[in-house]
């Protein structure tokens, strides 16, 4: 037999087992990201529960060469964690807890600061009762109120804040004070 018989028979064999090499390969990858799919699962399952995931110890993956194992390589999923595409169903009646209550809003009156005394007094009326409605506190009124301010007002307001933190005086707090 010819040397180039016997490399040409070893080709094709040597190129299956090349190709079931990778395919083992393949199908390990496959069982690492359904398990990692399953463990992202979990930790987004228990994280809404505000529990830590059980048995996250004796999950741990060893690193040997080029591949992990696990204790847990033996674990039987079901068959749409070995997909590619599986994705997490969507949380059900996932609330969002608001530590801070939030005022209502409230669509103020703007205030332009000319000279017309009766203007100013129907925009001190009308922000009052929205105020008084409203049930806020007296030490945010005077922020939301100077939220309202534009043209003239708005640049007297900036001064103002602007001079009292230049005098280091106090800023202004309560409603009655502006």
């Amino acid at each position: 037999m010819s040397q180039s018989s016997v490399q040409g028979s070893l080709k094709p064999n040597s190129e299956s087992s090349r190709r079931e090499e990778i395919e083992q390969k393949f199908q390990q990858r496959d069982r690492e990201i359904s398990e990692l799919k399953e463990m992202i699962g979990q930790l987004l399952v228990n994280q809404n529960k505000g529990k830590r995931i059980e048995g996250t110890s004796s999950r741990r993956k060893d690193y040997h060469g080029d591949t992990f194992s696990s204790p847990s390589e033996n674990e039987q999923y079901s068959s749409h964690h070995n997909d590619y595409h599986y994705q997490i169903p969507p949380r059900r009646n996932h609330r969002v807890r608001d530590h801070h209550p939030r005022e209502p809003k409230i669509d103020l009156p703007s205030f332009h600061g000319k000279d017309d005394v009766e203007e100013y007094l129907e925009w001190e009326m009308k922000v009052e009762q929205l105020f008084e409605c409203h049930q806020i506190d007296d030490e945010k009124r005077v922020t939301m109120a100077s939220l309202s301010f534009q043209g003239y007002a708005l640049y007297w307001w900036a001064a103002l804040v602007k001079d009292l933190r230049l005098r280091h005086l106090p800023p202004i707090r309560y409603w009655n004070e502006l």
